[in-house]
């Protein structure tokens, strides 16, 4: 089944009895589920049937232990199932007026791989925090409750949608749903000064005589982010709607051009549409002229919504009115706006204060974990439970190269944050114990001290970042960095606290954050092959120049330099073909000067004729460093190579292989790979 598509629950069913069922059979229809999904189920309570109870089993195992949705006329409720025995998780008393006419209730059950939730309609009302695990999904309900034809069972996925509106007149409104107003694709080349020079002059125009609004997404889309680029001539209205319902019934992030501050800024309003009627939650003035691009930007977890403006945030609030829906774009009281670049994705950030849900976000892996008043400074913090050890986590398991931020008091004995957290014998941790910051790996339940530093941290609040990236973590405590090691690649897991035997450390203000994904330097086969260098790697307008007669250091005449993005880090991945059949050496200087002799690292890759391996040497100021060999298939004799920086070690990976690492003022080390480098890269073939 499609993970897109809306299609009815194809079940089997079976004869059984509902609990609280006095008579009538249930129709029981079961199967098994994806690990996220929608269910719709329409109940109606009425005649003998007005006080029975309908349950909807998810997560359910062989062994009957399960989690359930429990719906009865006055309460919704979640409730788990282990060893025949029943605990109340959450529950919400329901008003004659959410049951509707005739007793009727559109419950919507809403599974995610970190927990549950209820909607009623539009909104999400209860929420409970619980890993999914594969099993069944079944309803049991006695007859004419549930309409099995009415139950729409949705897979979920998340959004993964982008429009650059780069496209012909015959398929002008792409994948938008023309809602009101007239939308054209657009050209933008006699509009624009400058922009036979762009890479994108293609725009989605609206014209609203009348408000102008078109959706693009599905109405099951909950938690996602989404943007757009907007750009205004003269005076009017652009917006970036959300979770919208229809045109009329949705939220709206918009700017007003015709409301004018006395400096020139635009008002900008996050507003909420219900019936027609706007509703304003959040306004400001901010610098937004007429006339040119800006970017608009939501984010959404539950009824908390984040707006930016060119990626500065402008707006934080909650609001649970409407839980799902599309994206939009909205355009009124002008004659034209443009819209392009419009994206929507899942939103993996994680943020908590403790404040809205308390320690329930938390899962208790070792001992006892609470909410706990956080004494003068106000709010909620969360502390472990009496004198024994404990560990609590949280997100989810598939959780990659992330920050994990959070704030720690110290108090009583060892305390940490654990990252990775793979299983209760499996993951990474920094703590602060006996005096010493440690960053420990937990294999198999044995602990390996990777790097330490005394603690030296304040007795009051300390703010501690972990960079758990794809092959190194480094932590830092109040902005400087303390701690680091090389990781082994493919890592993935849970976020966490710890607090050993007597600690009463507090933790407070918990955030993770996903850094877009770097892209290395890529070095040109062309280069590595020593054939001539094309002469667009020679334009100063591309990623790589080569270095001319007129260099003051002759000997680097010649060589081919990456200049990096706005000369930030970089690494730097390049293909070597021909390994095996001829023998030949390629030179990478990381962290080079192209003006200057020496500086940086030199990686020298040698292969032999006849030999399917290759020896890779890093040298700093031509001495040797680090070194290693390693074989390659010898069927294509062809590896990748990849190099760069990790905070204070160099690595270099050979076809996803840790060959060489090296630490300065340690030496080389023996463990895996990486981040970026520092400077510019250059490569020579």
């Amino acid at each position: 089944m499609s993970p897109l598509l809306l299609a009815h629950i194809v079940l089997a069913a079976a004869l059984a009895h509902a609990q609280d069922a006095a008579g009538p059979p249930v129709t029981v229809v079961e199967a098994a589920a994806d690990a996220e999904f929608n269910l719709e189920v329409p109940v109606t309570f009425a005649g003998d049937n007005a006080n029975v109870a309908v349950g909807v089993r998810f997560d359910e195992q062989e062994n009957g232990d399960r989690l359930e949705l429990r719906i009865r006329r006055d309460e919704l409720s979640f409730i788990r199932v282990q060893g025949g025995n029943e605990q109340g998780l959450a529950s919400l008393a329901l008003s004659a007026q959410q049951l509707g006419e005739q007793g009727k209730l559109d419950v919507t059950l809403r599974r995610r791989q970190d927990g549950a939730s209820i909607l009623l309609g539009t909104r999400r009302f209860v929420t409970i925090w619980q890993e999914a695990t594969p099993g069944k999904l079944s309803i049991a309900a006695p007859a004419g409750v549930v309409d099995q034809q009415d139950v729409y069972y949705q897979p979920y996925a998340p959004p993964e949608f982008t429009d650059d509106f780069m496209r012909d007149e015959a398929d002008a409104t792409g994948e938008w749903q023309i809602v009101a107003g007239k939308w054209e694709n657009t050209a933008l080349v006699d509009k624009l000064k400058f922009v036979p020079r762009a890479a994108n002059s293609f725009a989605f125009a609206a014209h609203p005589a009348s408000p102008a609004f078109a959706t693009a997404g599905d109405a099951f889309w909950d938690d996602y982010q989404c943007a757009v680029s907007v750009r205004a001539p003269g005076p009017g209205t652009a917006g970036l709607a959300f979770r919208a319902q229809d045109a009329a019934n949705c939220y709206l992030l918009s700017a007003d051009f015709g409301s004018r501050e006395a400096d020139g800024s635009a008002l900008l309003k996050l507003s909420k549409l219900a019936g027609g009627t706007e509703e304003v939650l959040a306004q400001r003035a901010c610098p937004v002229p007429t006339g040119q691009w800006y970017r608009l930007k939501v984010s959404l977890s539950g009824p908390e919504i984040d707006a930016f403006l060119d990626e500065a945030p402008i707006f934080s609030l909650t609001d649970d009115t409407f839980a799902q829906g599309p994206m939009g774009l909205y355009a009124a009281n002008c004659d034209t706006i443009y819209f392009d670049d419009a994206e929507a994705g899942e939103q993996k950030e994680f943020a908590d204060d403790f404040e809205r849900y308390g320690a329930a976000r938390w899962q208790a892996v070792q001992g006892e974990w609470q909410a706990v008043p956080a004494g003068k400074s106000g709010g909620t913090v969360l502390a472990k439970k009496g004198e024994l050890a404990g560990l609590a986590v949280a997100g989810r398991a598939t959780w990659t190269d992330y920050e994990y931020e959070a704030q720690v008091k110290p108090g009583g004995g060892p305390f940490g944050l654990c990252f990775y957290w793979a299983g209760p014998t499996d993951y990474w941790l920094w703590r602060v114990r006996s005096g010493k910051q440690q960053l420990v790996h937990v294999a198999g339940g044995a602990e390996t001290v990777m790097d330490e530093a005394p603690a030296d941290l304040p007795k009051d609040w300390s703010t501690v970042a972990i960079r758990a990236g794809k092959d190194y973590a480094s932590v830092s405590v109040n902005g400087r960095r303390t701690v680091e090691a090389l990781l082994p690649v493919g890592l993935a897991g849970k976020v966490g606290v710890w607090g050993d035997r007597g600690s009463r450390a507090l933790f407070d203000n918990v955030k993770v954050t996903f850094p877009p994904g770097y892209v290395p330097a890529t070095l040109p086969a062309t280069m590595v092959s020593d054939a001539e260098m094309k002469e667009q790697f020679a334009n100063p307008a591309e990623g790589w120049f080569q270095v001319g007669s007129e260099s003051t250091q002759p000997a680097k005449v010649g060589m081919n330099w990456n200049k990096g993005e706005y000369f930030e880090p970089v690494d730097i991945s390049f293909p070597v073909s021909g390994v095996g059949t001829a023998a030949g050496k390629v030179r990478v200087t990381i962290e080079g000067d192209q003006t200057a002799p020496g500086g940086g690292y030199d990686l020298v890759l040698s292969a032999q004729a006849n030999l399917p391996k290759v020896h890779l040497e890093l040298l700093r100021d031509g001495k040797t460093v680090a070194q290693g060999d390693t074989e390659i298939d010898a069927a294509s004799g062809t590896c990748q190579v990849h190099a760069g920086r990790r905070g204070t070690y160099v690595v270099a990976y050979v076809d996803g292989k840790l060959v060489v690492a090296y630490r300065e003022g340690h030496g080389p080390v023996g463990v895996a790979p990486a981040e970026p480098s520092n400077g510019k890269v250059q490569g020579n073939g």
